[in-house]
Formats: structure tokens, C-alpha cells, sequence
């Protein structure tokens, strides 16, 4: 089955790797510039080219651009996982049997932008992934299948998303063939239980000292490497915080949100919030360790009036 993919990030890799090894006939790999907000321990492109495979990095796909490309290679199906800008219509029409893509949620929940991160800030107790059709609906085509994740309360948004490529790995591996023989599931979504959630920027992240200590906990793991990080401000200087945890401990409390109550041990500070406190275990860059440290505050960037 004459096949072309789009992807990035983990997944992408993976379910690259799984079609490679399945011996799909890979007409061509389009890929993303790597994100320099994002760090992944694997790339696509880097695949690619080990493999010998035609390779195209490009930002979106155009109709002008690349219909004619398209039209070229031919393709029978197509392959998107973590590919992050909407494919237009008339590229969709070219594989004779589709593109059928991943998304990181367990759809119709989560549709939209950066699914993984927004169930963890959300507090959510299980995700997972899908593996769905295209369709003029964002998000929104029939479902082939899907696999469960746990999201345990140790997890963040790294080790969640490495759970999310493997159960893409074994999506792919499970429903290529009938999806090459044409007897692949189709499960139409409840439209009426669908949500969408919008796109994540850097910017996005400044922590909220007067939320409660949980959830500026569920913030900083849904936000930690390789995304951008929740982020503070310290002296006026921006700091990024990529761990944090809660305690049972009971300690008194009468400090405005922010403050730094006490250093802990290897360095972690206890810090107020709205409600209880919160041990901040890493924070970049670590602010020099000393008494003059407890009693000041982390809080919104101060601008000058």
C-alpha cells in the first residue's frame, strides 16, 4: 500500500518506525523544522533519512505548492501523527483510500490542540490515543480504534506522551493491515460529547501562585520538558519551573501566594499558594541558596507604571 506520512515529535517517529517495519511502501515523509520550544528525544526527519526515504520539511502544505507533488507520488493512504496545521481538502482527496491520523486523546474528547497537555492540567485521570479518519471536521472523523493511557499522579507531560508513542506504535501495527485490505473499522464519534481545546504558546504558561498548591502541581507537570515549561518571575527575572510536588506535610500558612516559606533539602523551596504549599524541586535559573531567599515572592513579571 503506496503510502506518504506526516509527522513529528515521538509519535510520529514511532508510527514511522512501525510502518517501516510492516514494509509499507513509503512514497514520501514530510516533516516539521524542529520546534526550538520543544525538545524530542527522537526525530522524524533523522529516521528518514536512515532509511533512504524521500524527505520534505515544510511548515504547512499548500495547494499550489504541493498538489501536483501529491498527485505524484501517487498514494493510496495516508499517515498523520503529530503533523500540527490543517491539511486542505483537495491534498486530502488524493490518497485513494484517505489519510487517517493520531490524535492524543481518547476522541471526541480533547479535539484541538495539545491534547496531552490540557488533561493533565485538567486534572484528568486517564487520556489516550486514536486512530481516526480525516475529515472535514477537525478531529472529528470515524474512529478505527483507540487504546487507553493512565495518568498516574507521578506523570507529566513527558512520560505521558511516551506512553501516547507507544500505544501509537501498536495503534499502527494493529490496523495497518486491515486498513491495506480495506476492512479497517469505521466508528462514527458522538458529536454531542465533543470538546475542543485551543493551541498552547510559550507564553502560556506563568504560574498563578493564588491557585490552590494541587493545582499549580498538575500545571508545572503538564508543562514540563519537552514542552516549554511553566514559567514565574523571581526579582524581575523569568524563571521556568519543571518540578514540583505536593505534600502531606502541615505548614503553617499566613504568607502571601508566592512567598517562599523555606529551603529544603538539595535545594527545593517551599513556596505559598492559595491554598497550602508547594515544593518547587526545580526551577531554571536556581536562584542563589541563602537566608535572604525566604521571604521573597514569586509572582507576575513587574512592569514598570
Amino acid at each position: 500500500m503506496r503510502t506518504i506520512f506526516f509527522g513529528s515529535g515521538s509519535w510520529g517517529y514511532r508510527a514511522l518506525e512501525a510502518l517501516i517495519e510492516l514494509g509499507a511502501d513509503i512514497a514520501a515523509v514530510f516533516t516539521f523544522d524542529a520546534d526550538p520550544h520543544e525538545c524530542w528525544e527522537h526525530d522524524v526527519g533523522d529516521l528518514a533519512r536512515r532509511r533512504g526515504l524521500e524527505l520534505h520539511v515544510a511548515k504547512k502544505l499548500g495547494v499550489r505548492r504541493h498538489l501536483e507533488l501529491f498527485r505524484a507520488l501517487a498514494p493510496e493512504i495516508g499517515f498523520v501523527v503529530g503533523w500540527r496545521t490543517i491539511i486542505p481538502d483537495q491534498l486530502c482527496a488524493v490518497p485513494s483510500k484517505g489519510l487517517v491520523g493520531i490524535h492524543a486523546s481518547l476522541l471526541p474528547r480533547y479535539r484541538g490542540c495539545a491534547p496531552i497537555n490540557w488533561a493533565i492540567i485538567e486534572g484528568e485521570r486517564r487520556t489516550g490515543v486514536t486512530l481516526f479518519y480525516l475529515s472535514s471536521i477537525l478531529d472529528g472523523g470515524d474512529i478505527i480504534g483507540q487504546r487507553v493511557i493512565e495518568i498516574s499522579r507521578d506523570d507529566s507531560a513527558g512520560t505521558v506522551a511516551e506512553k501516547a508513542a507507544e500505544e501509537t506504535s501498536e495503534l499502527i501495527r494493529q490496523f495497518y493491515p486491515p486498513l491495506r485490505d480495506g476492512c479497517a473499522p469505521r466508528i462514527a464519534q458522538d458529536h454531542s460529547l465533543a470538546f475542543y481545546r485551543p493551541r498552547r504558546t510559550p507564553d502560556d504558561g506563568q504560574v498563578d501562585w493564588s491557585w490552590p498548591a494541587d493545582r499549580i502541581y498538575d500545571w508545572v507537570r503538564a508543562l514540563t520538558r519537552p514542552y516549554p515549561g511553566a514559567f514565574t518571575y523571581l526579582d524581575g527575572r523569568r524563571v521556568t519551573v519543571w518540578r514540583a510536588s505536593t505534600s502531606e506535610e502541615e505548614f503553617p500558612v499566613d504568607e502571601p501566594p508566592g512567598t517562599i516559606l523555606d529551603i529544603r533539602g538539595r535545594g527545593a523551596l517551599l513556596v505559598a499558594t492559595g491554598e497550602g504549599s508547594l515544593l518547587i524541586e526545580e526551577v531554571d535559573p536556581m536562584p542563589e541558596l541563602d537566608s535572604r531567599l525566604a521571604g521573597k515572592r514569586f509572582g507576575p513579571e513587574e512592569r514598570e507604571s
